[in-house]
């Protein structure tokens, strides 16, 4: 019989090694064991085995003592279960364990969570000075009555109409929310008229980096990270109650593994996305790679459930997109999760579906791939994917009409002619081609997309910024119809009216070597009026200047009552005294200035001028009513807009 044929080959492969088997391995041992007999009972049944049964059983025995005998030429391999596609390069594991297989056999570097995590120093706290009050904070704490609606005020600057996006800063009309990185601090100031003070002060804990925020109603939502052991990356989530704004009590903790990298709300569920990167590549037989998500801290969350975990085919980084989502409307908020093997990169959200991309570089070509996931409050499910040429610029690159996706990337060849040019694909709800434009801005990469209606508008840079007007009238057969020129290049478009477009990015100049570089602020208004024509039609430059607006859209605020756009600036330059001192050295004093710009336009011409702030580094600007606030980690000043 074959286990009889079994015993013999282990019993020669005992010889040839040399290895010797303890007695209670031996064959007869064991099947007294089994029988009852030994000293040891070790496997016991209700119905009784057959003796075939039992000696199959022995041969299993002296098969796991040859395997942690013979060495590594002779180790037992884990069986791998083959991975199943699940739609066009995707597929689902059946197990933990072939998940870890996976990873083990990427067999990755080391990720340094603090080069992952951009990890900036924190110093003691100094006192924030605020505007003058005659109030106190006892006295207007509490929420009285409802906040939006009372007083005209600034919202996120969002990229889809009614999904919030996270930011570090938030204004409800009564109240200016500021989130400080720097300060792990969450201040709640109260406005009025131009007046300011802090009703409330929150330390967050030095071990907890917060990132971002949400505030809905009478709930603040602070996204942060935090470092387990200097190893183990987290994002964590506190909810607060700030029904009364001067003490916010935390009421809720939601946690899920990877380090942050987007959020949405939709009424009063939250889309969290984390990238989490597994640090332990040794994990043949354990499933610690794998992410958890739930409500409360690290040490309570639990692993997804494998049939929620996918990958992306051809994936070459043992990382995973998490994507949770969570209610926060009560402090026992449901929950529930998704994980893809090999997906963190940009993010695109609208009422209906999440997009996640991914880049897959083969060597020769760049492609991005492609998840949708469709949600319906906290359950998300996967339900198409793609991959397509080329890779995305942000997550302004992608936009959803009629349920196709538009998207634009830009594709690199590798080869031996290094070459650069650009695409825009449609794809249905099936994640389909439906229709592509492709091959133009050759030698020249995309700084900024904005899909308006059936509109595309792409700007591409390399030595001067063209921007491109593409047709998706008719999805299966986009078209350019028109281009303009411009010196430097925009990475924000921001539509002004039906027939005007404001973009805000880079002045550019010359080098020495005949190439080109950065060289301060660029605000630029489009006439986009004829698709077939766009025109340039007003530029103002900014020299030595930066703004927060030039990488994030969150920092551009519009105030369409009174007619004008905000972003927070600031500059280093050197007043110079001409007059020689004795020595023949010139005197210099260098000097910055932070602050806001102030952009209007009357449809044809822009006017930008400088608001200057008493406070360094501002980090974002909002209104309420007249008024301006402009804040950074050392407070808040506030000027009047006419």
């Amino acid at each position: 019989m074959k286990y009889n044929k079994d015993l013999e080959f282990l019993n020669n492969r005992f010889e040839n090694e040399n290895v010797t088997a303890p007695e209670s391995l031996s064959e007869d041992s064991v099947m007294a064991m089994l029988d009852g007999d030994g000293e040891k009972n070790i496997v016991k049944f209700e119905n009784k085995m057959s003796k075939a049964a039992k000696r199959a059983l022995a041969t299993v025995a002296v098969f796991a003592f040859v395997i942690g005998s013979l060495g590594t030429s002779y180790a037992f391999v884990t069986r791998i279960h083959e991975p199943v596609a699940i739609s066009e390069g995707v597929v689902q594991y059946k197990t933990y364990k072939d998940i870890g297989n996976r990873i083990n056999k990427m067999n990755s570097p080391r990720v340094n969570g603090n080069s992952v995590f951009g990890i900036l120093a924190k110093d003691s706290y100094t006192a924030i000075e605020e505007t003058a009050s005659n109030e106190t904070a006892e006295s207007y704490g509490k929420a009285d009555g409802a906040l939006s609606g009372e007083v005209s005020h600034a919202e996120t600057n969002l990229q889809v109409e009614n999904v919030d996006e996270a930011d570090i800063i938030k204004n409800d009309g009564r109240y200016i929310y500021y989130l400080s990185g720097y300060r792990n601090m969450l201040t709640i100031y109260k406005t009025d008229n131009g007046a300011s003070e802090a009703v409330s002060k929150t330390e967050i804990d030095d071990s907890i980096f917060p990132q971002e925020m949400f505030v809905a109603d009478d709930r603040l939502i602070v996204i942060n990270v935090k470092y387990e052991d200097n190893t183990d990356v987290y994002t964590t989530v506190s909810v607060y109650d700030i029904t009364d704004r001067s003490a916010p009590e935390p009421v809720g903790e939601y946690t899920q593994s990877g380090g942050y990298t987007s959020s949405r709300m939709i009424g009063n569920v939250v889309y969290l996305i984390s990238s989490y990167y597994t640090y332990d590549y040794n994990v043949l037989n354990n499933d610690d790679c794998i992410p958890r998500c739930g409500s409360g801290d690290e040490e309570t969350i639990e692993k997804i459930p494998v049939e929620d975990i996918y990958e992306v085919e051809k994936n070459n980084t043992p990382s995973f997109a998490v994507v949770g989502a969570f209610d926060v409307s009560s402090d026992d908020s449901n929950s529930s999760s998704k994980a893809v093997l090999g997906m963190s990169s940009e993010v695109y959200c609208n009422e209906n579906n999440l997009y996640l991309t991914s880049t897959e570089n083969d060597g020769s070509r760049a492609y991005t791939h492609i998840m949708k996931y469709t949600f319906d409050g906290t359950d998300i499910e996967l339900t198409a994917s793609a991959k397509i040429e080329g890779v995305v610029d942000s997550q302004f690159s992608l936009d959803e009409k009629d349920g196709n996706l538009r998207i634009a990337t830009t594709s690199y060849d590798y080869g031996f002619n290094y070459m650069m040019s650009n695409n825009l694909f449609v794809l249905n709800e099936s994640l389909e081609e439906i229709g592509k434009v492709t091959g133009f801005a050759k030698e020249e990469s995309i700084k900024a997309v904005r899909f308006i209606g059936d509109t595309a508008y792409v700007i591409t840079f390399v030595q001067t910024d063209p921007l491109f007007v593409i047709d998706l009238g008719d999805p299966e057969n986009p078209k350019i119809t028109g281009e303009v020129k411009i010196d430097g290049f925009s990475t924000s478009l921001t539509p002004v009216d039906e027939n005007t477009l404001l973009g805000i990015g880079y002045n550019t100049a010359d080098n020495e070597f005949g190439g080109v570089y950065t060289d301060g602020l660029k605000i630029v208004l489009f006439d986009i009026s004829d698709k077939s024509n766009p025109k340039v039609l007003d530029e103002k430059v900014f020299e030595s200047y930066n703004s927060a607006a030039q990488y994030n859209h969150k920092a551009i605020v519009r105030n369409a009552e009174q007619g004008y756009f905000a972003i927070p600036v600031s500059t280093g330059y050197y007043e110079i005294d001409y007059a020689a001192d004795f020595d023949g050295y010139y005197n210099a004093q260098e000097r910055d200035m932070t602050g806001a710009i102030i952009i209007k336009t009357d449809g044809a011409s822009l006017n930008a001028y400088g608001v200057e702030s008493s406070k360094p580094s501002i980090e974002r600007v909002t209104y309420t009513g007249d008024f301006l606030y402009m804040l950074s980690d050392d407070g808040i000043a506030s000027a009047q807009i006419q």
